[in-house]
């Protein structure tokens, strides 16, 4: 039994010896790696409007049932031009104090009750300025601007930043007088859509407008839409 564990302890350090005497791996084949930009311009299709009420009372209720009354108001302004109830909602409310000349006396408190309002057609984002206007609304947050199809474009910066690592790849690889042989990985860094705003804002920003209703002349302008990507090829030793 002795001779037997014997023997079998010698053949494992030989087996260990073995294993420990293979050759080393050769080494994994060289690679470049790039970065790649893509940029698409777009013109949105869509937009978010910011606006809202800010009504000011000696009395905080009184000046909370104005501010109910006027923002209602501009909600069913709204809904009259045509924007779905789903795309209103509320964006902020808070209620501050106002101080007199010596800014330690308080004289009354201030309600604002803001809304965002998600403008579909793109030709609208004037009506919908200009009716909240005559409705009531005395505070704009500005004006955001969008596409509502943001994954095509996306795809198609994509594609470029990809086209673009493959130049400098080529470009890289000729230069070192090498073959690109494969592609090791693909990362996606991520891209941006700009501009993102315009428009006016603060409380009072469209508080001296027109109380008639005129559309607001309104400029989209273009977006950007960008993406990078990093690839790592394989080359010819």
């Amino acid at each position: 039994m002795r001779k037997t564990r014997i023997f079998a302890t010698i053949m494992a350090v030989v087996m260990m010896g073995a294993v420990f005497a293979q050759p080393l791996a050769a080494s994994s084949a060289p690679t470049i790696t790039v970065n790649g930009a893509g940029a698409v311009s777009v013109t949105p299709d869509m937009a978010t409007v910011n606006l809202g009420v800010s009504t000011q009372n000696a009395s905080v209720q009184r000046a909370l049932e104005e501010n109910n009354i006027l923002v209602a108001t501009v909600i069913a302004a709204m809904l009259e031009i045509g924007i779905d109830e789903d795309d209103i909602r509320t964006a902020s409310f808070w209620i501050d104090p106002a101080f007199g000349p010596d800014w330690t006396t308080i004289t009354g408190f201030r309600v604002t009750n803001s809304v965002s309002v998600i403008v579909r057609d793109i030709e609208q984002v004037g009506d919908v300025l200009g009716a909240a206007v005559a409705a009531g609304a005395n505070v704009s947050h500005g004006v955001s601007f969008g596409i509502s199809d943001s994954a095509s474009a996306y795809s198609q910066a994509l594609a470029l930043a990809v086209q673009n690592a493959e130049g400098k790849a080529q470009a890289l690889a000729a230069a070192l007088g090498r073959d690109i042989t494969g592609i090791v990985s693909v990362v996606e860094m991520g891209g941006m859509h700009s501009p993102m705003a315009r428009g006016l804002y603060g409380a009072g920003a469209v508080a001296e407008a027109d109380m008639a209703w005129s559309s607001v002349p309104i400029e989209a302008g273009s977006m950007t839409v960008t993406a990078s990507v990093q690839i790592v090829y394989s080359i010819t030793p």
